[in-house]
């Protein structure tokens, strides 16, 4: 099996340093940090214009098609910039799994708009009261015609700036993934601070009533735990992307460096 990166792939990582080292400077980056503004969108409309933001997504939606391989390049070298932008909750928490569980409905209505950067979709996978993403203490409830959701959520990325929410929730007969609306009756988004500086948000469900189609894959049982372990690999990346940075710059130091 070869594991090595296609000439595609490899364009992706070589356009995304290209624009991330014209776009995020220090200077940059300070004056953005004393901004207040939680993203860089000079950097999230460069994307667009690339395409980049399509990577993923089919190209039947606007997008590029060349999978999870080329978009964990793109978060890498996002994460190598410390650029502010919403790649991973937008491209891994929201586009991710509309296309691959979602109605085809859904897909031509949002898959476009986040490719376009017009919309960022994100997902709430952290239990306010517990450790593991695979048995979220949140519940759904099943109600006629649809589900009523109770729970508490803790770090949703880009919460407050996500047009649509991607939520985790423990059903009678096992784990779903449901489609919620910021502003519908009996949610509550509060903002969150981070020591990595982007912008989190704690979400409350009270009694949110979301129809039969917000469920993300209908009665599927895998759903949640393909998005955990993608997530996780996304995660990675962007680590990767942080570390290999750190290391070349403390390199560059210890080489100039006059004692």
């Amino acid at each position: 099996m070869d594991f090595n990166f296609t000439d595609e792939e490899k364009s992706v990582s070589e356009l995304a340093r290209k624009i991330l080292t014209d776009l995020v400077s220090n200077e940059r980056l300070k004056k953005h940090e004393a901004d207040g503004k939680p993203f860089l969108d000079e950097v999230w409309r460069a994307f667009a214009d690339a395409n980049l933001l399509g990577v993923a997504i089919p190209e039947a939606h606007g997008g590029m098609a060349l999978g999870f391989p080329a978009l964990s390049l793109l978060l890498e070298e996002i994460a190598r910039a410390v650029a502010p932008c919403p790649a991973f909750p937008a491209l891994v928490l929201g586009a991710l799994p509309l296309a691959q569980f979602g109605s085809a409905a859904d897909q031509a209505e949002w898959l476009p708009r986040v490719a376009r950067g017009e919309a960022i979709l994100t997902a709430a996978l952290i239990e306010l009261d517990s450790s593991d993403p695979l048995h979220p203490t949140t519940r759904a409830e099943k109600i006629d015609g649809g589900y009523r959701l109770h729970g508490e959520k803790s770090l949703v990325p880009a919460g407050r700036q996500a047009a649509r929410i991607l939520v985790s929730a423990t059903t009678e007969a096992g784990t779903g993934l449901f489609w919620i609306e910021p502003d519908q009756t009996g949610v509550r988004l509060e903002t969150q601070a981070s020591s990595d500086s982007q912008p989190y948000a704690y979400l409350s469900l009270a009694g949110v009533v979301v129809p039969e189609r917000a469920r993300l894959g209908g009665d599927r049982e895998d759903a949640v735990a393909w998005l955990v372990e993608r997530a996780t690999a996304a995660r990675c990346a962007m680590q990767l992307g942080t570390t290999s940075r750190a290391l070349e710059m403390t390199g560059a130091y210890g080489r100039e460096r006059i004692q």
